[in-house]
């Protein structure tokens, strides 16, 4: 049976082009993961969406209903 443990999920939404120190952002926060011994990291690539502002995510236009 496996160990049962309360978690949490954190959820970061950014660029491509995003950088820290010189590498692609998503591979610094994966790597920050590890180093913090945090049980698993997953890097999602999205092709389009919005927020709030409903403002278009990428240089395409938006479909709207």
């Amino acid at each position: 049976m496996k160990d049962q443990f309360q978690a949490r999920m954190l959820r970061i939404h950014f660029g491509e082009g995003d950088k820290w120190q010189g590498k692609p952002l998503h591979e610094a926060i994966v790597a920050k993961c590890l180093e913090l011994g945090m049980a698993g990291a997953t890097v999602y690539r999205g092709i389009e969406g919005y927020g709030a502002s409903t403002r278009c995510a990428n240089d395409a236009d938006c479909y709207r209903p």
